[in-house]
């Protein structure tokens, strides 16, 4: 069979990376965005597995670290105000976040 003109649907495109934090917002009330779906693609090389995974431990311990402080405050914490941080701490990360030391800021 094969990737012939004959076997085709439509014509071949592409796509483009998401790169650059392009992907926004990348915090709405139950949605975080990571990896590729909130534009953590390398500009240089196409990589983003690393910046996924990366971005996935970011996000798991801001929630956390959210939910800890509203139950520390009787729910009266602004949890959202706390994950819309998220995507700015990340972007700051920059060529860093290979590198982290793991410590969310207080």
């Amino acid at each position: 069979m094969g990737f012939t003109p004959d076997h085709q649907v439509g014509e071949i495109r592409g796509a483009a990376l998401p790169m650059g934090f392009n992907r926004t917002p990348h915090y709405s009330p139950g949605l975080l965005l990571l990896g590729d779906a909130g534009g953590m693609v390398s500009p240089f090389n196409g990589e983003g597995i690393s910046y996924a995974m990366e971005s996935a431990r970011f996000a798991a311990e801001f929630i956390i670290d959210a939910s800890s402080r509203s139950y520390a405050a009787g729910g009266m914490y602004d949890a959202d105000a706390h994950l819309a941080g998220y995507a700015d701490y990340v972007r700051a990360s920059g060529d860093r976040i290979s590198h982290s030391d793991g410590h969310l800021p207080r």
